[in-house]
């Protein structure tokens, strides 16, 4: 008499890997039962289960457009059927376990480990307009730029295209590719043509072994037999590469656009980015920042640049202690007025770099200090922050925001003026860094 877990799959082989993983890894959490489609990708059957009528029915309906919080619903161990359609691409849900999710497939050999597989996803994305904005658009330039930070022997490309040749406005008209877009939502056919044609000629340069026109299944099990796999932001592309044991993967950080999609800032071993530099979600950096907590045994947090207030109050329930300063008055009575229950949180209205030196005198123990004060892109007093912290002999973890700037604008210093600093006052400081930060262990 086992709950049952349902499971609605979308288009797209990648996206349903990423729905059959989450409801698997649902049902396993309340002991319930999974039912879903056949998943030919990875040779899964289908197996259709009836509710039980001993539970109730709770449906969970989840997009971009309407988020849902995935990491909860499997943390409530809640009991009951659950009809789920959802697009869970989060992949801090599947990496604390992904040695256990890659049993749960057949393996796949890596026979090639000097060459570079690179999945070329185009299809429908091809004739998007939003393909062509300027936030989205990646040259051929940009291609070529990554696929030469690997060292390897023969380039493969695996691409979605119906034909590997240059190609007309009229050829355009007459793909058909496994989703549709609505003309509104179309770019021209001479522009789509004329991009892929630039990509062709930049790519024949390596002369590769192209496969075009093999079946999905077969195009995934070509990939996760790489060890170097490079790709741009395909869901097929980001399980192949994660249910392989790839040690180099290069994947596009800039995850489609602006959705709020974190799979760009995958931290699997041998992944990396490339593209132009963004900037992790707030989610992320909170389940970062938590993560050094936990990790570390912190109970104390100082913040500088308190903003809204949203990190506080997504990290409340970590720590015993929190310290907060914000610079602009109007910004300092709102938080405290919205924290005004929250009593182990104590806030101060002024510069961080001399406030700072005042908070450190209550500083009795190990502390997560979290470095985001500046004034948009014109100042930045990390390097006075630095000053009053490094000399203490705690062992405290400072994680400083924004690494993206550092060395590009004019206000922030380099990551070099950084490090020579920390190594100046703490030698025997570790220094890493991880989503979009730079972290400092003393």
């Amino acid at each position: 008499m086992k709950p049952v877990v349902k499971i609605k799959f979308s288009n797209g082989a990648g996206n349903n890997i990423f729905q059959y993983v989450y409801a698997r890894m649902l049902a396993e959490s309340i002991g319930g039962v999974l039912s879903h489609p056949a998943l030919p990708v990875l040779g899964i059957k289908a197996n259709t289960v009836k509710f039980n009528s001993k539970y109730p029915v709770v449906e969970v309906n989840g997009s971009s457009k309407n988020p849902v919080n995935y990491h909860q619903i499997l943390k409530n161990k809640k009991v009951v059927n659950y009809d789920l359609r959802i697009y869970p691409e989060d992949f801090t849900l599947y990496t604390p376990i992904l040695d256990e999710i890659r049993s749960w497939f057949p393996a796949v050999e890596r026979i090639n480990v000097d060459d570079l597989c690179f999945h070329l996803r185009l299809g429908d994305r091809l004739i998007m307009q939003s393909t062509y904005k300027e936030e989205n658009f990646v040259s051929t330039q940009d291609f070529i730029k990554a696929i030469d930070s690997f060292n390897f022997r023969k380039l493969h490309i695996v691409t979605d295209m119906p034909v590997w040749r240059p190609i007309f406005a009229g050829d355009v008209d007459s793909f058909v590719f496994h989703r549709g877009v609505k003309p509104e939502s179309r770019i021209d056919s001479q522009t789509a043509a004329s991009y892929f044609n630039t990509l062709y000629e930049g790519l024949m340069q390596y002369d590769p072994i192209v496969r075009v026109g093999n079946s999905v299944q077969s195009d995934f099990e070509y990939m996760r037999g790489f060890d170097k796999i490079l790709f741009q932001h395909g869901t097929l592309s980001w399980w192949a590469a994660a249910l392989s044991y790839a040690s180099e993967v290069a994947l596009l950080g800039r995850w489609r656009g602006s959705k709020n999609i974190n799979l760009g800032w995958t931290d699997i071993l041998g992944w990396r980015q490339w593209g132009r530099l963004t900037a992790p979600s707030h989610e992320l950096k909170d389940r970062h920042l938590a993560q050094l907590a936990k990790q570390h045994g912190l109970r104390t947090f100082v913040e500088t640049g308190t903003r809204g207030g949203a990190a506080l109050e997504a990290l409340s329930g970590q720590f015993d202690k929190m310290y907060s300063v914000e610079l602009i008055e109007s910004a300092y009575n709102k938080v405290k007025t919205k924290l005004r229950n929250h009593k182990h949180i104590k806030l101060y209205c002024g510069d961080s770099a001399k406030v700072l030196p005042e908070i450190m005198k209550e500083i009795k123990e190990p502390t997560l200090f979290w470095l985001d004060a500046h004034d948009g892109r014109k100042h930045t007093p990390i390097l006075d922050e630095l000053k009053s912290i490094l000399p203490s002999k705690l062992h405290h973890v400072i994680a400083i925001d924004d690494l993206r700037y550092f060395g590009t604008e004019k206000a922030y210093p380099t990551v070099d003026t950084i490090t020579e600093l920390v190594k100046q006052l703490q030698p025997s400081a570790y220094i890493s860094f991880k989503f979009d930060s730079i972290r400092i262990m003393l």
